[in-house]
């Protein structure tokens, strides 16, 4: 899970070339979200995404560079989550806000 944590690893991924990341400024409130989901995750086959609408306003945001390359934080209520393997211990494989 993208958390609040990870705010300089992800602008680093920016500056690499990647487009967009995700993160969470509140992994109580994301945690709590997901667990909202639980049932329709479950359903999900084993190493899909799907993206979910609902995440709280101010839970969630993503980060990308406008046309002068300045990092831009959009507020999101839009989370992808990948389904853990069958194999795996993990019911979630990860998770982070996404806009298009």
């Amino acid at each position: 899970m993208h958390g609040k944590n990870q705010y300089k690893k992800l602008i680093g991924r920016l500056s690499s070339g990647a487009s967009k990341q995700g993160h969470f400024l509140d992994n109580e409130k994301a945690a709590k979200f997901l667990e909202s989901i639980q049932a329709e995750i479950s359903i999900m086959k084993p190493g899909t995404s799907r993206v979910f609408h609902g995440l709280p306003t101010g839970v969630g945001e993503v980060l990308t560079k406008n046309a002068t390359g300045k990092v831009v934080n959009i507020a999101t209520t839009s989370v992808r989550v990948v389904r853990g393997s069958s194999k795996s211990r993990s019911f979630i494989k990860t998770a982070y806000p996404f806009i298009n």
